[in-house]
């Protein structure tokens, strides 16, 4: 099941006091810290940050084993960095002065996952 911005019925969009706003069905949000759920191979969900993550963030993704889940981060439309792999833990760091979102997907598999950002 991929999850679409367009398609409303499935998706909540928060913008939250910290300034970060998700689209995904099934997440959680505290600080610069977001929890989410994969429901399947193909499952994605996007993080647009508002600022708060400084021009250099390191972004990291952890999650269980035996499920491959990947994460990507794009500036002002661009892919700047990623990490894909079998990893349950892995990051990565880009010089990010625009428009930031964070992509995150299964590659195979369900589970919760989590996203944190270091400014």
């Amino acid at each position: 099941m991929s999850k679409k911005i367009v398609r409303l019925s499935v998706i909540a969009s928060l913008l939250l006091a910290a300034g970060l706003v998700a689209f995904a069905a099934n997440y959680t949000v505290n600080g610069l810290s977001f929890n989410g759920v994969m429901v399947g191979t193909g499952d994605t969900d996007w993080l647009q940050l508002q600022g708060q993550e400084g021009v250099n963030p390191t972004i990291c993704l952890s999650h269980g084993g035996g499920v491959d889940f990947d994460i990507a981060v794009f500036n002002d439309g661009a892919q700047v960095c990623s990490n894909v792999g079998l990893d349950t833990y892995s990051c990565c760091s880009a010089r990010t002065p625009g428009s930031v979102r964070v992509k995150v997907w299964s590659h195979q598999g369900s589970g919760s996952y989590s996203v944190t950002i270091r400014p």
